[in-house]
């Protein structure tokens, strides 16, 4: 049996879903201490909201997913 046969869809996008709420607490932390003045907390904030965007989009497909079950 394959590794990634022992998981289904749902583990998967749950497993998704954790890593994307891990990584935007991180990449709020990261742009916070960046200072203002510099261009790269702009780059930080669009990472933070693609990410943020990403775990929304993961979160709402688990639970349609767990709707049609």
């Amino acid at each position: 049996m394959n590794e990634e046969e022992k998981y289904t869809i749902k583990d998967k996008i749950e497993a998704l879903n954790l890593l994307l709420n891990k990584a935007v607490k991180i990449a709020f932390e990261v742009e916070e201490r960046i200072p203002y003045y510099m261009n790269a907390r702009t780059y930080a904030h669009k990472l933070r909201v693609m990410i943020e965007n990403a775990a929304i989009l993961s979160k709402n497909i688990l639970s349609e997913m767990k709707e049609n079950l």
